[in-house]
């Protein structure tokens, strides 16, 4: 009926009386603001619009940009590239094409590098002492690029160990929109009918050493543990990192976690060391070797205990030996082991008090830990305890000691 009145030139007085009302309120009722649209180079116009910003301009007409491209987006795409690790050998090639599909989008991508570190290199050795201040190395890194060149996303593209973790603390610092691409799981290797991946070539020593494979055997599992391009071929760090970051919704979703295989759980007096580099022999069953001096400040960096493990596992002792550390563990590490104990040796915490042949506990239901010791002989040897000298007085590791947090803190470096 009201539809029919607004029509028709005849309508009684009721219905243009409503015509009128009608017609009032629509000239009174406004449509609701339109919102702008984001503007998605907010950071990169900091230089890219202003007069007073020539030599920044000027700079980027350099690198090959048009007018056009100065009004759009600027993408920062950072790979964790090197040549010396099958990890992230592969991962120049895929930041350009991250970039391309960045260019398809209408926006400008630039790639920059940062540095990784191997830990399968660095394992057993001095060299793991910069694994994990390498986390906060990428994280440093790509937050100054990022915000040094005011890029107004961030595509990260990691492959080892740390790289992850480095890439997702340099997302948070910048809140801008980010996104990690983790670079791939390698293939398994194979020979002679068996399956071999990097923890076969860590363990291999520890069979060779108690008599179970001969060198030539050893020999021909690292010749085939790593058959090219990818992160360690299981449920190893960068595999869990990459599904962990894929949970937090950080990564492109549906890419690692249909792949992931199913895991399994992991496979009384004391032996004190100061290192890992001499826990390889002399080992008997049921004793708990205690490696200590190894936490993020003693270590320094935590290094991870990826060797001895390995080491005992190997030598068929990993229901029979327990390992206690102050250090990390690498996603490959299993067996009857406990890690990451805090305070650290060097930082006077009891796993710097006890000495060979005290009787260790170790109560996994109670999650509980102890030596067999009373208050009064714990203080006895705390008052004779001295901090060790830092292992390094200079340089990265240096610094790393002098900022880096406990353990139990997430071993950060700028708190």
């Amino acid at each position: 009926m009201q539809s029919l009145a607004l029509k028709s030139p005849h309508a009684p007085a009721f219905h243009q009386h409503r015509r009128r009302r009608i017609s009032s309120v629509q000239a009174t009722t406004t449509s609701p603001p339109v919102a702008a649209p984001p503007k998605l180079n907010r950071h990169s116009s900091r230089i890219t619009e202003p007069k007073s910003q020539g030599a920044s301009q000027a700079v980027l007409y350099g690198v090959g940009l048009s007018d056009e491209d100065l009004r759009k987006p600027q993408v920062g795409i950072s790979s964790v590239w090197y040549e010396g690790n099958t990890c992230n050998m592969h991962l120049l090639r895929l930041s350009e094409a991250v970039r391309e599909g960045v260019i398809e989008a209408g926006m400008v991508g630039f790639r920059f590098n940062t540095i990784g570190v191997s830990d399968a290199i660095s394992m057993g050795t001095r060299g793991m002492c910069y694994s994990l201040q390498s986390r906060d190395l990428i994280a440093d890194s790509i937050e100054t690029v990022m915000a040094a060149q005011w890029y107004d996303a961030n595509i990260s593209i990691p492959g080892c160990d740390k790289n992850m973790p480095g890439t997702i603390m340099a997302m948070g610092r910048l809140n801008r929109p980010s996104i990690m691409v983790y670079g791939g799981t390698i293939k398994p290797g194979h020979h002679q009918g068996n399956s071999f991946d990097i923890v076969s070539a860590f363990q291999c020593y520890g069979e060779y050493v108690s008599g179970s494979i001969s060198d030539e055997q050893r020999v021909n599992v690292l010749r085939n543990s790593c058959p090219g391009a990818g992160a360690c071929g299981g449920m190893y760090t960068a595999n869990t990192m990459a599904s962990a970051i894929e949970t937090m919704g950080m990564s492109l979703p549906y890419r690692y976690s249909s792949f992931l295989m199913f895991l399994k759980d992991a496979q009384p007096t004391c032996h004190s060391f100061a290192s890992q580099t001499r826990v390889i022999l002399g080992i008997d069953k049921g004793k708990v070797v205690i490696i200590r001096g190894e936490g993020p400040k003693g270590g320094p960096g935590m290094p991870e205990m990826l060797t001895p493990t390995s080491a005992i596992m190997g030598a068929g002792l990993g229901k029979e030996c327990a390992l206690l550390t102050d250090g990390r563990f690498s996603g490959g590490s299993h067996g009857f082991v406990v890690g990451h104990i805090c305070p650290e040796a060097q930082e006077g915490g009891p796993i710097g008090l006890i000495q060979t042949g005290d009787q260790i506990t170790i109560d996994v239901a109670k999650k509980k830990i102890d030596v067999n010791l009373t208050e009064e002989q714990l203080e006895e040897r705390r008052k004779r305890w001295t901090p060790p000298s830092y292992k390094a007085n200079r340089g990265v590791l240096y610094k790393y000691i002098k900022s880096v947090q406990s353990a139990s803190q997430g071993c950060v470096t700028d708190e």
